[in-house]
């Protein structure tokens, strides 16, 4: 916009010969000109003349900033992760304006987005959702992207310009309202750059080898964000109904979770997670151990998550925890584990908890780091809100020995596990 306040619109189409006769600037202004019936290709020759770079459409589109096909999407996928409850439907035929042309969809001073889910009974349709910093900033972002776009389309006439998120297509025209993005092998075969141009942007940010890249990317779904971002939420909240609220869900139902797991995590979660936090905690001091330095010499984390294994909370077995059988009479309300805790094991979890809060990729933090890091925190607040002095004075020894670099290269996912 600065550029085009320095150039000329040029209006009129006066043949190829001319174009030396113009600027950047003229080209910039042009571009945000709703009377210019320039031809692209015109453009691209004087920004071919000035710069000495060739140019197309699509590059013209790029260097100017239009948003072209799947340029939003990212945009979209931030706003579910800052708000699960938006869902593909919310966004997909969002209007920011009403039939009357007035601002509807969103209320700048109210920090306010409002849409609508399609699948909702119509008295309860409506969807308020209450921005935070860093959405208010994407949303602004995106009409200021979609702003020269949805001005040329009130000047067509054209009803399109009321919806939220527009496209210029593969170029600079038609604007038109977007679609979905889905990035799959049949779009990379219509579009033979934008695989190239996709490795090159995500490759920046991950380890991956191109093949399990390009298939990463093919996964990437705003369901599935929300569905990441849901489980996340239950991982740091331990709470379904935390969870479901998040999702912006008028009803909890206590299955919740099994909507957005498969199976097999469902397992873990069932066996590890919720055991571990839904029942109190009878903790055992062991011997002192001698191999102190064990700490220091963990090669990976499947050997550091053998040796926190053996001494891991287990089931107080049903002989001794209930010798007379009496829960064949009674059901008992509450279950206890037992969990033995000694200075090398409280050292080396509170290592790892360090290390991967420490950690400026927590994204790539392996599943187990992650599991043993919160499991360190429940721990610490057993022994702190205890009475066991033996307790107290092993917690007061391991963190002296807490040393999150010695953990460094143990806590992340290898790229061929992605």
């Amino acid at each position: 916009m600065a550029l085009a306040a320095l150039g000329t619109p040029i209006i009129e189409y006066q043949g190829y010969n001319v174009a030396k006769r113009y600027s950047l600037a003229d080209v910039c202004a042009t571009l945000e000109s709703v009377d210019s019936k320039v031809p692209v290709s015109f453009l691209c020759k004087i920004y071919r003349h000035v710069t000495g770079e060739p140019c197309k459409s699509p590059k013209l589109a790029n260097v100017y900033g239009y948003p072209v096909t799947g340029s939003l999407f990212p945009h979209q996928c931030a706003l579910v992760v800052e708000h699960p409850e938006i869902t593909t439907e919310f966004l997909k035929g969002f209007e920011l304006y009403d039939i009357n042309g007035q601002m509807s969809g969103f209320d700048e001073d109210k920090r306010l987005l409002i849409g609508f889910k399609d699948r909702k009974q119509s008295d309860v349709r409506q969807q308020i959702i209450e921005l935070n910093d860093t959405s208010f900033n994407i949303v602004q972002d995106i009409i200021e992207i979609t702003r020269f776009g949805r001005n040329k389309l009130r000047t067509q006439g054209s009803d399109s310009y009321r919806y939220l998120f527009l496209t210029s297509g593969r170029g600079i025209a038609p604007f038109l309202q977007a679609r979905v993005t889905v990035w799959n092998e049949g779009l990379f075969k219509n579009n033979s750059g934008l695989r190239g141009e996709l490795i090159t942007q995500f490759s920046s940010h991950s380890d991956l080898a191109e093949g399990e890249l390009v298939e990463f990317i093919k996964r990437i779904r705003l369901t599935r964000i929300r569905a990441s971002r849901a489980v996340e939420i239950f991982i740091q909240s331990k709470s379904s109904e935390a969870m479901s609220k998040a999702l912006g869900h008028e009803h909890y139902y206590p299955d919740l979770l099994s909507h957005y797991l498969p199976d097999s995590i469902m397992a873990f979660i069932k066996a590890r997670w919720i055991r571990i936090f839904q029942k109190a905690m009878v903790c055992e001091v062991m011997k002192d151990s001698p191999y102190l330095l064990r700490v220091t010499r963990f090669n990976d984390m499947e050997e550091l998550n053998m040796f926190l294994e053996n001494h891991r909370i287990k089931e107080i077995p049903a002989e001794a925890a209930d010798p007379e059988r009496s829960d064949e009479r009674k059901t008992v309300a509450g279950s206890e584990a037992v969990l033995s805790i000694g200075v090398p094991f409280l050292a080396s979890l509170l290592s790892l908890e360090a290390a991967v809060k420490a950690s400026s990729d927590r994204d790539r933090v392996c599943g187990k780091a992650e599991y043993w890091s919160t499991f360190a925190d429940k721990i610490k607040s057993e022994i702190n809100n205890g009475y066991n002095r033996i307790l107290k004075k092993h917690l007061d020894a391991a963190m002296k020995l807490v040393d999150a670099t010695k953990m460094e290269d143990l806590i992340y996912v290898p790229a061929h596990w992605v």
